[in-house]
C-alpha cells in the first residue's frame, strides 16, 4: 500500500503535463494538491496538505531528472594532450588560433577586460611557447535543449567535485562545453561522464 506522498508523486509522474508544470515551477501547489488529493481519494485538510508537501518536494527531483537525461544524451571527445594558455600576447593568440583552425583542432577562447584564456591542443603551439598548463580537455556536445534547461552543467560539476576532480578551466557556449582537468583526474572524469549513460 502506497503512502500519500508516493500516490501523489505517481499521479503527477503519470501525467506529462503536470510533471512539466512542477519541473518548471509554474504551478499553484495548493490548487494542484486539492486536485490530486481528490483524484487519489485523500480526504481532509491534513491529507491535502500532505499532498502539497509531496508535490513541492518533487520539483528539484524532476529538474534533476531532466538534467540527467540531457547528460545521458551528451557526447564527449577527450583531448589527452591539451593546454591551457593564460594572458598571452595577442599575436601569439592569433598564431595559435590560425594553426588550430588549419588543423581542425580543439580551440576555445574566452576574454574579458582583464584576462584571456585559451584551451587548445599542444600540437598547435609554437615551439617558443613552453609556459602552459598541460591538461586533458573534454569537449561535450549536448542536445540544444540544454540552453533552456537550468542545472545541467551544475549537476556535472557537482559530480566531479564529489569525486575530488578539480576543473582547471570551463567554457560553456550554447550546446558545447569544454573543460580541462589535471591528467591525474582523467579516469575519474571519464567515470563521472559515463555514469550518466
Amino acid at each position: 500500500h502506497m503512502g500519500v506522498a508516493e500516490q501523489a508523486r505517481a499521479y503527477v509522474n503519470n501525467r506529462v503535463y503536470l510533471k512539466k508544470a512542477v519541473a518548471e515551477d509554474v504551478v499553484n501547489y495548493a490548487a494542484l494538491a486539492r486536485l490530486v488529493a481528490e483524484a487519489i481519494d485523500i480526504d481532509g485538510q491534513q491529507g491535502t496538505k500532505a499532498v502539497e508537501v509531496a508535490l513541492r518536494r518533487m520539483k528539484p527531483t524532476v529538474k534533476a531528472q531532466k538534467a540527467q537525461q540531457i547528460l545521458a544524451q551528451t557526447t564527449y571527445t577527450m583531448y589527452a594532450d591539451a593546454a591551457v594558455l593564460r594572458d598571452i600576447e595577442t599575436d601569439l593568440v592569433e598564431r595559435v588560433e590560425t594553426k588550430a583552425t588549419q588543423d581542425n583542432a580543439l580551440y576555445t577562447k574566452i576574454s574579458t577586460e582583464k584576462s584571456l584564456t585559451v584551451i587548445t591542443v599542444s600540437s598547435v603551439l609554437p615551439d617558443s611557447l613552453s609556459d602552459y598548463d598541460g591538461v586533458t580537455a573534454f569537449k561535450l556536445s549536448s542536445p540544444s535543449v540544454i540552453e533552456s534547461s537550468p542545472g545541467v552543467i551544475a549537476l556535472l560539476t557537482d559530480r566531479l567535485r564529489d569525486a575530488s576532480v578539480n576543473i582547471v578551466e570551463l567554457f560553456s557556449c550554447q550546446d558545447e562545453t569544454v573543460f580541462a582537468v589535471s591528467r591525474d583526474d582523467v579516469s575519474t572524469t571519464i567515470q563521472c561522464l559515463e555514469a550518466y549513460k
